[in-house]
């Protein structure tokens, strides 16, 4: 998340707030990381797959 912060134009972190981050990111565990992101992409497959492919309505007839 701190390096989207990095790139944006009006943004500042500072680097106290990087160290912060930084170390919340090294306690993250990896397999409950993992998981959570295949949930998502699960829910994210099972959403499109649900909808299926969308038409648009016809254009109604304009008769002159």
């Amino acid at each position: 998340m701190a390096l989207l912060f990095l790139g944006a134009k009006d943004h500042r972190i500072t680097a106290q707030e990087l160290r912060d981050l930084e170390s919340e990111f090294g306690r993250l565990n990896v397999e409950t990381s993992r998981s959570v992101l295949k949930l998502y992409q699960t829910r994210k497959n099972a959403a499109g797959a649900e909808s299926g492919p969308t038409r648009q309505a016809p254009l109604p007839r304009i008769e002159m």
